[in-house]
C-alpha cells in the first residue's frame, strides 16, 4: 500500500512541475513576444520548476495593491548579476510609494551599487550578510509583474548607474588614443545557456580585422584553451587584454565610461553598459533571451543598445560580419568627422 501511495505522490508532483514548467515556458514565450504583462504573470511559476528553490521568508510578499505605503520592503535578487543590474530600475518606485526598502544583492554588486542605493534612499545589503526585519519581502524579477509592465511603460529612466570619475580618468589614459571597443565573448560559465552564448575567440576574427579601431578584451577569467586558440589567431594578438585590471564592478563601470563602444555576448557587462546609458552591440544567440524580444535591432530596457542576431542556432557568423560592417562604417565616419 504503502508503495502505491508513494507512486501517486511522485506522479503528483511530476503533473505538478509539468504545469510549471509549460506555464514558465508559456511565459518566456509571452516576453519573447513583447506581452509583458501576461508574460510576468506566467513567470511567476518560475518558483514551482526544479531549477529555483523559494527561500523561506516568514513575512508576506509585498503586493502595492493590497499593502499602505510607508511599509519596510526587503527587496531579493534571484539570479544572474545582469538581471539585477535590469530591474533595480524598479526600486525608486517604492521609494516613491513611501515604502523603506532594504535591496540583497550578490556580494560582488554589493559595494558598487551602494551610491546607487544612497542617490534612491534605499539601503544596499551583500548577501549572507544579517539582513533587517522588514514588514514585507519580494524576489527583485517580481517587481515588474506588480507594477503590471507593458512595452509601453517600463520604466525607462536611463543612465541610473554610474562609474566613480576618478577612475574613468584613469581608464581613458590606459586605453589611450583612437576609437576604442571593448569585447566580451563569453559569460558566466555556470549560466544554464552557456554554450548557446558564448564565442569561439576565432569566431570574431571579422571584427578585430577592421582597421582603424584599438580593441580590448575584458575577459574576466579566460576559458581553457582560449589562449592556445587566441595565440594561433594572429588577429588576437593586437588585442589588448584588460580582463586582470577588472578587479570589481567599480573597474568595469570605468572602463565601460571610458571606452568608445562595448561589443558583447549576452552578460553581465553588456547589462551595466546599458544601465549606465553606454554605446554597447550585443551578439545575440538564436532563440535569444526574452528580454531581448525578436526581430528589433534595439531594446526598450536600454536605449544605448544595439542588437545583432543569429536568424537560426549556432549561426554566429551573420551576427559577427554585420557587427564587423557597422564597426567600419562607425570608424569610417568617425575619421570624417574629427
Amino acid at each position: 500500500g504503502r508503495m502505491a501511495g508513494g507512486s501517486v505522490q511522485l506522479q503528483a508532483a511530476g503533473e505538478f512541475y509539468g504545469t510549471a514548467d509549460a506555464r514558465i515556458n508559456r511565459g518566456m514565450l509571452r516576453l519573447l513576444m513583447g506581452d509583458l504583462k501576461e508574460g510576468f504573470a506566467d513567470y511567476r511559476w518560475r518558483w514551482r520548476t526544479p531549477h529555483l528553490v523559494p527561500r523561506p521568508f516568514r513575512q508576506p510578499e509585498w503586493d502595492p495593491a493590497r499593502d499602505p505605503p510607508g511599509l519596510s520592503v526587503l527587496v531579493h535578487a534571484e539570479q544572474g548579476l545582469g538581471d539585477v543590474l535590469q530591474f533595480i530600475r524598479y526600486l525608486p518606485l517604492l521609494v516613491a510609494r513611501g515604502d523603506r526598502v532594504t535591496l540583497e544583492v550578490q556580494a560582488a554588486l554589493a559595494d558598487f551599487l551602494a551610491p546607487f542605493g544612497a542617490t534612491h534612499h534605499l539601503r544596499v545589503v551583500a548577501n549572507g550578510d544579517p539582513l533587517p526585519i522588514t514588514d514585507r519581502q519580494i524576489p527583485l524579477l517580481c517587481l515588474p509583474r506588480v507594477f503590471h509592465t507593458t512595452l509601453e511603460s517600463l520604466p525607462d529612466g536611463v543612465p541610473y548607474l554610474f562609474a566613480d570619475p576618478e577612475r574613468i580618468a584613469r581608464w581613458r589614459e590606459r586605453l589611450g588614443e583612437g576609437f576604442t571597443v571593448g569585447m566580451v565573448r563569453a559569460g558566466n560559465p555556470s549560466h544554464r545557456n552557456d554554450r548557446n552564448r558564448s564565442l569561439d575567440p576565432a569566431l570574431l576574427g571579422p571584427i578585430l580585422a577592421i582597421p582603424g579601431a584599438r580593441f580590448f578584451t575584458l575577459q574576466k577569467d579566460p576559458r581553457p584553451g582560449d589562449r592556445e586558440k587566441m595565440a594561433a589567431f594572429s588577429l588576437w594578438s593586437e588585442v589588448i587584454d584588460v580582463g586582470p585590471e577588472l578587479t570589481d564592478f567599480h573597474e568595469l563601470a570605468a572602463a565601460l565610461a571610458a571606452l568608445d563602444l562595448l561589443i558583447s555576448v549576452d552578460t553581465a557587462p553588456l547589462h551595466l553598459a546599458g544601465a549606465m546609458g553606454r554605446p554597447a552591440w550585443a551578439l545575440l544567440n538564436h532563440p535569444p533571451d526574452w528580454r531581448w524580444l525578436l526581430q528589433r535591432d534595439d531594446s526598450p530596457w536600454y536605449p544605448s543598445l544595439r542588437l545583432f542576431r543569429q536568424s537560426r542556432a549556432g549561426a554566429w557568423e551573420e551576427p559577427i560580419q554585420a557587427a564587423a560592417e557597422a564597426l567600419r562604417r562607425r570608424v569610417l565616419e568617425g575619421e570624417g568627422a574629427v
